[in-house]
């Protein structure tokens, strides 16, 4: 079956069957509609009714209608099929024979690419191996400066030690010199502090020795000057000591002679206090 497309005109609107004045009808009679009273209730039912009336008869015109649509879209298929064939007849050597050229060009820009990125490639390789070179020279460079900076070092270092073991050695004779000269001036003070205080000493005893001799003839000249007081006031002493109290009657005599008895008694013992005092001195 052939079909004549380019004389198909646009389709006219799908008819359903279904007006849409009854559609409009319908709602007008039942506007307002309640369904509270028998009378409301059946103008209510009998809507319904229609409606779904009027539904079934819409489902049924629309089932037809994409039926014939169906073979209508079969028959336009077919018809596709069999110029997309005769199209394809033309087209598929034409395109066999572009796809050969854009491949051969693809294959020999890919060519030129590749060339590029390995020529790329190759001079990134060099200028790897040419900055490892530089810096395992300069690598090499720096080690070398390093030895010389650390070699340098030690002979810096060792000198060093070898100068503060010197000027050690020089501070410890030199302390040590010191500490000699400290120890005989010491010991020649030492010396000189024993001679001034054998010699302080001695004087001492000499004077020590005169101011004894003296004071033993001044107190022997006291003693032979104050014996006959001595021998006075010994004499009072003992006297006091064998004097007899007079006996007494009363209590209140008791008491005097008493006191008084003390105080003979403190008498004498401040002479005797007093004459061993003056026989020390």
């Amino acid at each position: 079956m052939s079909v004549d497309l380019t004389e198909r005109k646009f389709q006219a609107p799908v008819e359903l069957g279904v007006a849409e004045s009854v559609i409009a009808g319908l709602a007008k009679r039942v506007e307002g509609a309640k369904a509270d009273t028998p009378a409301g209730y059946e103008v209510v039912r009998k809507g319904l009714a229609e409606c779904r009336n009027l539904r079934k008869k819409a489902k049924e015109s629309h089932r037809e209608l994409k039926e014939s649509a169906l073979r209508w879209g079969q028959a336009c298929d077919a018809e596709l099929r069999r110029v997309n064939g005769l199209i394809q007849e033309v087209e598929f050597p034409l395109k066999d024979e572009k796809k050969r050229v854009d491949d051969e060009k693809e294959r020999k820009r890919i060519e030129k690419i590749e060339a590029k990125r390995r020529d790329q490639e190759e001079k990134e390789r060099a200028e790897r191996e040419r900055i490892q070179k530089e810096q395992e020279a300069e690598r090499a460079r720096l080690e070398e400066e390093r030895k010389q900076i650390e070699a340098e070092r030690e002979a810096a270092l060792k000198k060093q030690r070898e100068e503060e073991a010197r000027l050690a050695e020089e501070r410890r004779k030199l302390q040590e010199e010191k500490d000699n000269l400290e120890a005989e001036r010491r010991q020649r003070e030492e010396e000189e502090r024993k001679k001034i205080e054998a010699a302080e000493r001695k004087h001492r005893e000499e004077l020590e020795a005169k101011r004894r001799k003296e004071a033993e003839a001044e107190a022997k000249r006291l003693r032979e000057e104050r014996q006959p007081d001595s021998e006075k006031l010994l004499s009072l002493g003992v006297a006091l000591a064998k004097y007899e109290m007079p006996e007494m009657s009363t209590p209140w005599g008791l008491a005097v002679i008493g006191t008084v008895m003390d105080d003979l008694l403190s008498i004498q013992g401040r002479i005797s206090k007093a004459i061993e005092h003056q026989n020390e001195v």
